[in-house]
């Protein structure tokens, strides 16, 4: 049976609101995470915080920030890697709540973007660290605070 305009929105709006409702307390913690690291340590990232090296998604808050405002050429700068995010993004939101079926070879697609990202990561660590934001280093980092802890 063919849905209409009207059904899909309406089915769109439900599925979404059961998603939100099963994955509240996952998403809770998330953003808990997320503001009490931003507030306490400064950066949201795991492995900034720990190690104060950069992660291979170091730039891509940035660089969806940059494009949301309109500052297409900073995102780019920031993480070229933004644009590919949001299509697959865009893409998995169609197929999840607009189609309501996977697509076969979204797993693919999903897990060779990843690849390219680890080796666009080995990239920009040769060639922009330790001075070139988002490419560097963060010398508050939980490491450096437990060895000088142990050392004095």
């Amino acid at each position: 049976m063919k849905r209409t305009g009207k059904q899909i929105i309406l089915d769109t709006f439900h599925l979404v609101k059961k998603d939100l409702k099963e994955n509240r307390i996952a998403l809770l913690a998330i953003l808990f995470y997320f503001l009490c690291s931003k507030m306490i340590f400064h950066t949201i990232c795991p492995m900034v915080l720990f190690t104060g090296l950069p992660c291979p998604a170091c730039g891509l808050t940035r660089a969806g920030i940059a494009l949301l405002t309109g500052k297409f050429a900073l995102a780019w700068q920031m993480h070229p890697f933004i644009y590919l995010i949001v299509l697959l993004c865009v893409i998995w939101a169609i197929q999840r709540y607009v189609l309501q079926r996977t697509l076969p070879w979204m797993k693919v697609v999903w897990v060779v973007s990843l690849c390219a990202l680890i080796a666009f990561y080995f990239y920009r660590m040769f060639r922009y660290f330790p001075d070139q934001p988002p490419m560097s280093y963060y010398h508050r980092n939980l490491l450096v605070f437990f060895y000088e802890l142990v050392v004095r």
